[in-house]
């Protein structure tokens, strides 16, 4: 028997559960915030019980978040106190990775959390570190 793992498309964006704490979400096109609830509504559920998770982004294409999709990431404080959080960014800009570093400062104020950001070259290359962050950070 083979097991599914779960996924969702939002508009022309793609989510995909990969393994236990890892969700891969890629972009195409802009991000309102209807999309971005949605989001948010698939992703939680999977993923605020792990105790070390990663998101994989890919970004190459990718358009922008509204500033209401922002207001609304910006407001989220859903991240269990002292979980582990990698954001893998894949393909993103140099503005990109400065504003997200803004993000991640933001929320290590906000929470009790522990934030990583990473940039990589390709979805595999974020998909084998992030499937080796999450054994090595596993409870034995």
């Amino acid at each position: 028997m083979t097991s599914v793992n779960p996924q969702k498309t939002i508009g022309k964006h793609h989510l995909e559960y990969l393994d236990r704490g890892i969700m891969l979400t890629r972009y195409e096109g802009d991000v309102d915030e209807h999309q971005m609830q949605e989001l948010m509504d698939f992703i939680q559920p999977l993923m605020s019980t792990e105790k070390t998770v990663v998101y994989i982004t890919d970004m190459s294409r990718m358009g922008k978040f509204t500033p209401e999709a922002r207001r609304l990431i910006s407001t989220n404080t859903a991240t269990p106190a002292g979980q582990e959080v990698h954001i893998y960014m894949v393909h993103a800009t140099m503005m990109t990775r400065a504003a997200m570093q803004l993000v991640i400062t933001a929320a290590k104020l906000a929470t009790r959390s522990r934030f990583q950001l990473k940039s990589f070259n390709s979805v595999e290359e974020a998909v084998t570190c992030a499937r080796a962050a999450v054994r090595e950070l596993a409870p034995a």
